[in-house]
């Protein structure tokens, strides 16, 4: 275990209102590669005087800024959350307010009467895809775009292997005792079915090499209706706690961000399964994950399913976000 965590940190589902807080954009402009990745795809991607950029999800405003100091000739910068009001005064204050129209609401809602050169967006969730960046770069481009419009990032792509790791058993096992004489074991059900993000879970914990589970090159693929299925030969012996995921995201023939490097935001996300079970060295893990939309979020689910060495299936668990969703979202 990497220290007592906190559950507010580390628990993804749902994500309500968190953009339109100080703390989270502090994190994000604190991120150096983050900022200096993408300054540099912006910078190869502008033509000053004539490019024309769109900046999805803009936040406190700092890719349309930088857009706005590379040149372009017009930045429109679109944000769903009242910290667009924060943005506006920003650009104001280091004068690039005529340079930047802000808009606030969500890029499917918008209108424009022209289209654009560069289609920028760091809708990039803590697993890379549960801010919705795959259809959200689709729907910009077909609408927006042109056939020579340079989208950033261009592909994105989630890695997954199975993890000793114990970070946040204190979370899920908080829920298995009473609380002042009252039961919450229906929460501890629920934390199973969560993803936990903003992990530093060492790579010595992992029990395999690493699969690639999703790709998707943005603005031309829509999400997956079908689930991954990966195979995990086990390298070595250990309790599997559950599974990492993290993303790795072109922004440009130079530009990469990976959210296994040491030093990023973002971090990690842990999948726990239901149950944890001791494996051994050559044993074979399949794991199917499935991706959807479901009442607005990026929902998960997961099956895992375990074989010894003469094939036999000897563990079987399951998972989904669905569960916790469903209760948030319950009108």
């Amino acid at each position: 275990m990497l220290g007592k965590p906190c559950a507010s940190q580390y628990e993804i589902y749902p994500i309500s209102s968190y953009f339109s807080k100080l703390g989270a954009h502090q994190t994000m402009l604190a991120d150096k590669a983050r900022l200096e990745g993408f300054f540099s795809a912006l910078k190869d991607a502008i033509i000053p005087g004539e490019s024309i950029v769109l900046d999805i999800g803009t936040g406190t405003g700092i890719l349309a800024m930088m857009a706005a100091k590379l040149g372009a000739k017009r930045v429109i910068a679109v944000e769903g959350s009242s910290i667009i009001n924060i943005a506006r005064k920003i650009a104001k204050d280091n004068g690039l307010d005529q340079k930047i129209e802000f808009i606030k609401g969500y890029s499917t809602d918008l209108k424009l009467d022209h289209r654009v050169d560069v289609i920028v967006s760091e809708t990039i969730g803590l697993a890379g895809l549960e801010e919705n960046i795959v259809d959200i770069m689709l729907d910009a481009r077909e609408r927006f775009g042109h056939k020579n419009t340079i989208l950033i990032p261009s592909e994105i792509s989630v890695y997954c292997a199975p993890t000793r790791d114990t970070t946040v058993d204190a979370l899920i096992d908080f829920w298995k005792k009473p609380i002042s004489s009252f039961s919450y074991k229906r929460l501890n059900l629920l934390s199973k079915n969560n993803l936990y993000g903003r992990l530093l879970i060492p790579k010595k914990t992992l029990l395999s090499k690493s699969q690639q589970v999703f790709i998707y090159k943005l603005g031309i693929d829509s999400l997956s209706k079908e689930p991954a299925v990966a195979t995990f030969k086990l390298t070595s012996t250990g309790r599997v706690t559950g599974f990492v995921l993290w993303f790795s995201a072109i922004l440009s023939s130079s530009q990469k961000l990976n959210s296994y490097s040491p030093n990023n935001h973002w971090q990690q996300v842990f999948i726990p399964l239901a149950a944890p079970f001791r494996i051994k060295k050559n044993e074979t893990i399949k794991l199917r994950l499935g991706i959807k939309k479901s009442s607005g979020y990026i929902s998960y689910s997961w099956i895992c399913q375990t074989y010894n060495k003469v094939n036999k299936l000897i563990h079987n668990s399951k998972g989904s976000t669905d569960s916790i969703l469903e209760y948030y979202t319950k009108q």
